[in-house]
């Protein structure tokens, strides 16, 4: 390998490890029932994100826009299944278990 293409690399691996820490600062600063509501998308969704859902439409540089309607639909479920599972004296980490078993199903 020529000396440029090694400085090409290097620096490709610079940019991605700077784009992971991008990531994870942005995920630092959401909120619970953010972080819920992403991982309830992940689970139940099961439009087409093409045209069916505009989750992917309604992020800017991985900063979600929870203005957008996928959003606000799934920030309102993840409050809604955290206030459900509170008195239940059942986690949202085994609520959400429990949903990774009945998709599979």
């Amino acid at each position: 390998m020529t000396s440029l293409q090694e400085q090409i690399k290097q620096k490709e691996a610079e940019l991605a490890e700077l784009k992971l820490r991008i990531e994870q600062e942005q995920e630092q600063k959401l909120s619970d029932d953010e972080k819920l509501a992403i991982q309830l998308h992940d689970i139940l969704c099961t439009w087409n994100h093409t045209d069916g859902c505009s989750w992917h439409y309604e992020l800017n540089k991985n900063v979600h826009d929870w203005n957008g309607y996928a959003h606000s639909e799934y920030l309102r479920k993840a409050v809604k299944l955290r206030n459900a599972m509170e008195p239940l004296i059942i986690s949202t980490e085994d609520a959400l278990r429990i949903f990774k078993i009945v998709k599979k199903l």
